[in-house]
């Protein structure tokens, strides 16, 4: 398989986008499949990002305070040491000092914080609907929250793979370097490209646009835009200390708040209990 790959941060993936594609396809499919036309996409993506879906990330996190309590917080011991306590210490005692008796208290600590890196593949296919689009993006985002709370350092990447057709198939790779680990999240920027259709039916397809003529011919671009390909570890550059891969959405069903507490849940135990 040929493999093409292109790597973007956030800036360049806005300007590729912002330029008019040769194709001009695009100005011809419905705003209501897309989920909004190319200016307001691009609006959302240079700006305060999608903020409608902003509570409903914050409400799942805040549901999951006592979880997160109870996953990252050890209870260990202190020696303390006192006039009175049940072990003597013999080098304070033969120094004189009164408080030479020392005792074990329990304490309670939070386990340190490895990175992370989030990747999450944004191909869904026509049938998808946005609510679920949205769902998703709200538990991602959550899991985002309930991770910078705990200073981890974080990075947030989108991805977007298809095959082509023909006999020796040509997969065309694009990954969104959404949010950097050195920067302070931003919380609209992460829910549009995660959680907004427009991220992939105008953005990403505007981006697919400018690709040259034998790779969009190879893919089918404009056409049946190829077939999504599923996200590879090795799609990424050097590992951070705990990958997380989401694979495309398949269905319209599931991550409902049930299965979206779930899902946090045990990429929580994989981060802090990875035996």
């Amino acid at each position: 398989m040929i493999e093409h790959r292109r790597q973007f941060t956030w800036r360049e993936w806005c300007g590729f986008a912002h330029v008019e594609p040769a194709s001009g396809w695009q100005r011809n499919s419905g705003d209501d499949w897309a989920g909004g036309s190319n200016e307001s996409a691009l609006n959302m993506a240079m700006g305060e990002g999608y903020q409608d879906a902003v509570p409903d990330a914050q409400a799942l996190a805040e549901g999951l305070y006592d979880t997160v309590a109870a996953m990252v917080n050890l209870e260990t011991f202190a020696q303390v040491f006192d006039v009175s306590g049940a072990e003597v210490d013999m080098g304070l005692f033969t120094q004189g000092v009164p408080e030479c008796m020392s005792d074990a208290q329990p304490i309670t600590i939070a386990r340190s914080g490895r990175a992370i890196r989030i990747v999450v593949d944004f191909s869904y296919h026509c049938g998808i609907q946005e609510a679920v689009v949205r769902r998703r993006g709200a538990a991602v985002m959550a899991l985002v929250y309930v991770l910078q709370q705990l200073q981890h350092p974080l990075e947030v990447w989108a991805q977007h793979s298809v095959t082509g057709y023909g006999r020796e198939p040509e997969r065309l790779t694009h990954l969104v370097e959404v949010q950097r680990a050195d920067e302070p999240v931003d919380i609209g920027r992460v829910m549009y490209a995660l959680a907004h259709p427009t991220m992939l039916r105008r953005m990403c397809f505007r981006v697919e646009d400018h690709e040259p003529v034998a790779i969009r011919n190879a893919i089918g671009i404009p056409g049946g835009r190829g077939s999504p390909s599923d996200i590879r570890l090795d799609d990424l550059d050097e590992q951070a200390g705990h990958t997380i891969l989401l694979p495309k959405l398949s269905s319209n069903s599931g991550w409902d708040v049930d299965s979206s507490v779930r899902w946090i849940e045990e990429q929580l135990s994989e981060i802090f209990d990875p035996e």
